[in-house]
């Protein structure tokens, strides 16, 4: 095994790092995508989302909460925010209880609350949503608000994989590979490892890459292995560049042409 490839324990801590740079990430990217379309008309859409709100309209009161978190139209209040993410969240609407479960789990204008955090995302994940599935099984996975259990961490994450979130599909590779609350599948992990990649997470990429390196799980294919790498590298992971720089030691020139031939029509580009 080479030195540049993670250890069983680094795998350890990166499932618990990956799940928690996750969470923030899936909640700041829905705030920015909703809001970035609304800023030239601002203070007409808090008169309107307002009046909306305060006729009991969930989703009104939703995108206002919103708006006092991020402070976009108005001064940033997050007393205001929480109550009228309250007052959407009491109505069953999941978007609201999967941000009102982000604040109380990350301490953002309340008090770090892990149990009401936990009944948020329950909430939601009833209904459906993925992505309170997913931080759900985040909250199991590390006993925050919720007895720690693996089963359940699972669970949710098999949900929240199965609709297509990816966060999700990799965090349930790991788990199969552990086998933490499921029994150890090899044929499982490198699927959901798949599924991950074939999404464009580069972490995934770098696993699947590493399989097809050693044969685990598949049939050993450097060529394989050689593209998948690539894919992880251009997309940030840095182990993924070490080893691909390792790989090409190891491969003959015909096999370098045909992965990066491979890789060019990945691209939609013409080799020669």
């Amino acid at each position: 095994m080479r030195t540049s490839r993670l250890t069983n324990s680094d795998l350890r801590t990166t499932i618990l790092l990956f799940a928690l740079m996750f969470l923030f990430i899936v909640f700041t990217g829905q705030s920015h995508a909703a809001m970035s379309s609304q800023k030239e008309s601002l203070p007409q859409l808090v008169d309107e989302t307002t009046t909306g709100a305060q006729s009991g309209d969930a989703r009104a009161q939703y995108l206002l909460a919103r708006k006092y978190r991020d402070g976009e139209g108005v001064i940033r209040n997050y007393n205001r925010a929480i109550t009228w993410y309250e007052k959407s969240a009491q109505q069953e609407f999941g978007p609201a209880q999967i941000d009102l479960g982000y604040l109380y789990a990350n301490g953002q204008g309340v008090e770090v609350d892990y149990e009401l955090a936990a009944y948020w995302f329950q909430k939601a994940a009833d209904q459906g949503f993925a992505t309170a599935q997913f931080n759900l099984g985040n909250m199991y996975r590390g006993g925050q608000g919720v007895k720690k259990d693996d089963k359940q961490a699972a669970k949710w994450y098999e949900l929240a994989a199965q609709d297509g979130f990816v966060n999700a599909q990799y965090n349930l590779a790991l788990m199969y590979h552990y086998g933490m609350g499921v029994e150890k599948s090899l044929e499982k992990e490198i699927y959901w490892y798949q599924q991950a990649a074939n999404l464009g997470l580069a972490r995934a990429q770098f696993f699947l890459a590493s399989a097809y390196e050693e044969g685990r799980g598949v049939k050993k294919d450097l060529v394989a292995a050689y593209r998948w790498y690539e894919k992880a590298s251009k997309n940030g992971d840095a182990d993924a560049y070490n080893n691909l720089v390792l790989l090409r030691t190891q491969m003959s020139q015909d096999e370098i042409k045909t992965a990066e031939n491979q890789i060019s029509h990945d691209n939609g580009l013409v080799s020669q």
